[in-house]
C-alpha cells in the first residue's frame, strides 16, 4: 500500500465542510493487531460512512476481523 497513517482531504460542499480520510490498510505486514484495531476504532469514531476495500471475496472470515 501507499498510504501510511491517515491521510486527510477537506473541501467546502455548500454550507457543509466534507472531510475524507485514507488510511493504511488493516493487517499492513509492518504493523501488529493492536495497531490495527487502534486505527481501525478511531475511523469508525470519526466518519459517518466507511468503505473497506479488500482485495478478496468478501466472506465471514474477513467480517470477523473487522468486529
Amino acid at each position: 500500500g501507499c498510504t501510511k497513517g491517515i491521510w486527510m482531504w477537506g473541501q467546502d460542499v455548500g454550507e457543509e465542510i466534507v472531510l475524507a480520510l485514507d488510511t493504511e490498510g488493516l493487517s499492513d505486514t509492518d504493523n501488529n493487531a493492536v495497531f490495527d484495531s487502534k486505527l481501525y476504532s478511531l475511523i469508525l469514531m470519526l466518519s459517518s460512512y466507511v468503505v473497506i476495500n479488500v482485495w478478496a471475496v468478501l466472506d465471514e472470515n474477513i467480517l470477523k476481523e473487522l468486529r
